[in-house]
């Protein structure tokens, strides 16, 4: 069961932001996570490349979280 959960979170956790990062570069991206303590949210410095990425030392997107917003770093400055 928790395994099947685990699916639909990553189906649909994909599909709630409006558009995706074309160009496989970094982006900072604010992040979400709902957990038995409520909603928590970070901004991270990740990826897309046709899912969502971390980079090592991170375990984000491994429990459900999802972007709801990012921007290029480049375009950050």
């Amino acid at each position: 069961m928790k395994r099947l959960i685990r699916k639909i979170r990553k189906a649909f956790a994909i599909h709630n932001v409006s558009n995706y990062p074309s160009q496989l570069e970094p982006v900072l991206a604010k992040i979400e996570h709902i957990n038995s303590l409520g909603k928590s949210s970070w901004y991270e410095v990740v990826y897309f490349d046709g899912h969502w990425r971390c980079y090592a030392g991170s375990s984000t997107f491994k429990d459900g979280e999802k972007v709801v917003k990012w921007r290029y770093c480049k375009d950050c400055c």
